[in-house]
């Protein structure tokens, strides 16, 4: 099944592109060409950002950085423009002027040419590969190991979104998972707000955060706490 998911941004126009250009993700991914599925899903967000202007894929309600797209070129792959979308919002992170400034300082023995974040673009191109497989069975794997497996899902993101998520847990094999559908869904409050909706059974877990896109613990910190909370409390 194909997942499309409606933007109050794309016309049925917008759409139709959307949907064609994701029918040749599903169809590297069903030949197995893993690196190829990879770079047609980068294919598919400059799409999707086209038909939209540009909507964050982040989270569905801002737009996208311009930092994004300022160094497009011809020679760009579909790769490189998947990685600047992917980690241009992170490269203004208070975190990398952090590690790259007074850590380095204070810890004196960091190479010149070494820098925090400066091998992300390495990392990603050599996971190309891995980026698009299913890992459902390791999921249903661990779960029939009785390890402890929390999913979380923010119903802003869209390159993760709820709906997919929902998809691949549905092919999930473990014994337990239709008493897992079955189990009481619970409003999670923080100061008489609801934040999240949380289900559970035996050692799975869902957590869907409200008003979160991709990074929970930007968009929802207290969110994000709290379910990082339950997690290690549990």
């Amino acid at each position: 099944m194909l997942i499309t998911y409606m933007l109050p941004e794309v016309d049925s126009v917008g759409q139709q592109k959307i949907a064609a250009s994701a029918q040749t993700v599903l169809q590297a991914v069903n030949n197995k060409n893993w690196a190829t599925a990879t770079q047609l899903w980068g294919t598919n967000q400059g799409v999707i950002e086209q038909v939209s202007d540009h909507i964050d894929v982040y989270n569905i309600l801002n737009r996208a950085p311009s930092s994004q797209f300022s160094s497009d070129s011809k020679a760009d792959t579909d790769l490189d423009r998947s990685y600047r979308r992917m980690m241009a919002k992170l490269q203004a992170d208070p975190l990398t002027t952090l590690m790259n400034g007074p850590i380095r300082q204070k810890l004196g023995i960091i190479p010149t040419n070494v820098t925090w974040g400066g091998q992300s673009n390495e990392v990603f191109s050599s996971l190309s590969v891995a980026f698009m497989q299913p890992y459902i069975d390791r999921v249903d794997f661990l779960l029939s190991q009785g390890v402890n497996v929390t999913v979380y899902s923010g119903n802003l993101d869209l390159i993760c979104c709820t709906t997919g998520t929902m998809a691949w847990m549905a092919k999930l094999k473990w014994s337990d998972y239709q008493n897992f559908l079955s189990s009481t869904r619970n409003p999670v409050s923080v100061n008489g707000q609801v934040v999240a909706f949380y289900k559970h059974f035996k050692n799975l877990s869902l957590w869907n955060i409200l008003a979160a896109g991709h990074m929970v613990p930007e968009d929802q910190p207290v969110a994000g706490l709290t379910m990082l909370d339950r997690i290690i409390g549990q």
